[in-house]
C-alpha cells in the first residue's frame, strides 16, 4: 500500500516549514507575496509553492516595516528608501 504524502500545509505548518512565524505567514498572504488558496475558511500552501518562493526569495532582501515585509531586490535597502 502506498503512503499519501502531504502535499498542502495549513498556514501553521506552513510558516514551521518555512521558518517564519504564524502571523508573518498570513501578513505574506494578505499581501500576495506568497501564493496561497482557501479551502472554505482555511489557507492552504502548496510545498512545491513554499520551495519555489523559498528559493527566489534567497536573491531578495526584506525589510520589516511596521511588520509587514517589503521585498526588493536590491543588495542593500535603507530604511528611508522603504518609507
Amino acid at each position: 500500500m502506498q503512503e499519501i504524502q502531504c502535499v498542502t500545509f495549513n498556514a501553521k505548518q506552513a510558516a514551521k516549514y518555512v521558518g517564519v512565524s504564524y502571523w508573518t505567514m498570513l501578513n505574506l498572504a494578505r499581501q500576495g507575496l506568497i501564493t496561497h488558496f482557501r479551502c472554505g475558511n482555511k489557507i492552504l500552501f502548496r510545498k512545491t509553492m513554499l520551495d519555489e518562493w523559498m528559493e527566489e526569495s534567497e536573491n531578495c532582501n526584506y525589510v520589516l516595516d511596521d511588520g509587514l515585509p517589503v521585498y526588493t531586490r536590491n543588495d542593500r535597502i535603507s530604511r528611508s528608501q522603504v518609507l
